[in-house]
């Protein structure tokens, strides 16, 4: 798809804001509404033409589309539960970073950085792992993780 609406503006603006929002330009766009016949089986009820209709929001569209250049979801599950039931101290988590990137932007040398709440170490026998799909297939892997020790005496993992 390309980056640009019908006026040649760029659909997700470049200038440091990556997030927008599409909004119609018309009540017909992203308005949903149906009409139909309904003829019941009960004669007491009032058949006719039309007479059927279902409009969720007359006065706009349905939906306005909140458009991101990158969605990052972030997920937790417990590997190891080594106490109770719940996440505990000594228990093995294992995050999930999933992301989406529009097709409607451009990028290059992505970056994303993830922080272990307090109390947290990274388990290097686990490692980290990557699958990315577009329209070209899949790639997978593995990351080498390091760790950084900064001044302040907390860690960063490369």
């Amino acid at each position: 798809m390309t980056e640009f609406d019908a006026d040649g503006d760029r659909v997700i603006p470049i200038d440091g804001e990556d997030d927008t929002v599409s909004t119609p330009d018309s009540r017909s766009f992203n308005n949903a509404r149906a009409v139909g016949d309904w003829d019941p089986n009960d004669t007491r009820d009032a058949g006719g033409t039309d007479n059927a209709v279902a409009d969720p929001d007359s006065t706009g569209p349905e939906h306005t589309l909140d458009d991101k250049a990158i969605a990052i979801q972030k997920s937790v599950a417990i590997v190891n539960n080594v106490g109770v039931s719940g996440a505990n101290p000594g228990d093995t988590l294992e995050y999930t970073l999933n992301f989406q990137i529009s097709d409607f932007y451009t990028f290059g040398d992505l970056v994303i950085d993830d922080i272990f709440q307090d109390g947290q170490l990274f388990d290097f026998t686990y490692g980290a792992t990557f699958s990315v799909t577009d329209l070209n297939g899949n790639v997978s892997g593995n990351f080498t993780v390091r760790s950084i020790t900064d001044a302040d005496g907390g860690q960063t993992l490369v």
